[in-house]
């Protein structure tokens, strides 16, 4: 459908797209979507094969790992609510998360017990989060591209002027 209101503006209207330079970067939220439930049930399959090593986990990791999740999480949602509210604080934090947790990512890699699928799991988590960040960019270039309100007090946008050798000012 997307393709198509991409070269049908009446298709794009009717499904309440009013601009559609905006369309390929709908697509590329719906890939990161399907992108992270295909991550997310791979999680999944791995937490239920770690069943067996249960008694050798600590609690400890197992908070580590649920609080890394949930940062995951978190900067997968900010990043599409940002991406409709047009918030630039808000993408500029997720941003900030997102590299935030790739250094934990790396701390916890060496932190980990041997066992399988843990740092897998968590290589998972990473994804999710690296991937959704992707929403907080395009949330970015969008609030950039419409001026919106919430670009005022943190960038500037300046317009550059080309004046050719006749003198007149072009815009």
């Amino acid at each position: 459908l997307l393709l198509h209101a991409q070269r049908r503006p009446n298709i794009a209207e009717q499904i309440g797209i009013a601009d559609p330079l905006f369309i390929p970067a709908l697509r590329l939220i719906l890939q990161s979507l399907e992108l992270i439930g295909d991550y997310s049930e791979d999680i999944a399959k791995k937490v239920i094969a770690i069943g067996t090593y249960r008694e050798r986990i600590e609690e400890g990791i197992i908070k580590k790992i649920y609080d890394f999740s949930e940062v995951a999480q978190t900067v997968f949602q900010k990043s599409v609510d940002c991406v409709f509210t047009g918030d630039l604080r808000v993408a500029n934090s997720v941003l900030e998360m997102k590299n935030n947790l790739e250094i934990e990512a790396e701390r916890l890699m060496y932190e980990l017990p041997e066992i399988p699928y843990l740092r897998a799991i968590l290589s998972g988590l990473v994804n999710i989060a690296s991937v959704g960040s992707i929403n907080a960019d395009i949330a970015v270039n969008r609030a950039l591209q419409e001026r919106s309100k919430h670009i005022e007090g943190i960038v500037e946008i300046v317009r550059h002027t080309w004046i050719p050798r006749g003198g007149k000012k072009m815009i």
